[in-house]
């Protein structure tokens, strides 16, 4: 009886560990950064500020050439380091005719 208790117990305590550790705040560790794509180049696209250059949530739709050169403009150096960056390395056809209007730019 006593190990069928202990073993429960082993138990209990493994599977609150692990929850545990899901609920708890990252301690860093990583390259993300609050309203940006992250500061990691390749994840660039992923992020918020790429929505700035559609017209619509979709990114079907990208802006006129005008409002996309002030897109670029307003972002920081560091922004639009990762954009180029991440446009080096795009694959996804999504993102083609931004990353040629980025890098006429």
């Amino acid at each position: 009886m006593k190990l069928l208790l202990a073993t429960a117990f082993s138990v209990v305590l493994a599977i609150s560990g692990a929850a545990y550790a899901q609920t708890q705040p990252d301690a860093g560790g990583t390259d993300n950064e609050p309203g940006g794509g992250g500061s990691d180049a390749s994840n660039y696209l992923a992020g918020p500020n790429i929505h700035q250059f559609y017209t619509d949530e979709s990114m079907a739709t990208m802006r006129p050439e005008a409002e996309i050169r002030t897109t670029y403009e307003a972002l920081t150096e560091a922004d639009r380091a990762s954009l180029k960056a991440s446009c080096e390395t795009n694959t996804d056809v999504k993102f083609t005719d931004l990353c040629r209007a980025v890098n006429a730019m």
